[in-house]
């Protein structure tokens, strides 16, 4: 593992450096977030370090559901097969 500094920033990680600190499904999703409803990538506070740590990943699933389907205008038919 490399020698990363203490304020590091999981979803810069992801968006700025190309690196994965997520599951992939999950990378998917915040792509997504990014893509339809950036802006709100704020309201996710500090639970992107957990999720770079592995911990409350289904938590985290179901929020960012919630959030595309939030931000999309969709109706709720959100797919619960991860």
């Amino acid at each position: 593992m490399t020698n990363q500094q203490n304020d590091t920033n999981p979803l810069s990680d992801l968006f700025d450096r190309g690196r994965h600190p997520f599951p992939a499904d999950m990378e998917a999703m915040l792509w997504k977030l990014r893509e339809v409803a950036r802006p709100r990538l704020v309201e996710l506070g500090d639970e992107p370090q957990r999720w770079a740590k592995g911990e409350c990943l289904a938590e985290g699933r179901t929020r960012l559901r919630r959030m595309l389907v939030e931000g999309s205008g969709l109706p709720s038919q959100v797919d619960r097969t991860a």
